[in-house]
């Protein structure tokens, strides 16, 4: 049985500068699909 996961978000800086936004908007849109 599975005691513990650990999620890892990866890429929000990246996503953000593919889409033309500063990196801190990335990192709240990641933050935001993850609730």
């Amino acid at each position: 049985m599975i005691e513990h996961v650990a999620i890892i978000p990866d890429g929000n800086r990246r996503w953000s500068k593919l889409h033309g936004l500063p990196p801190l908007e990335g990192h709240k849109r990641g933050a935001e699909a993850m609730h």
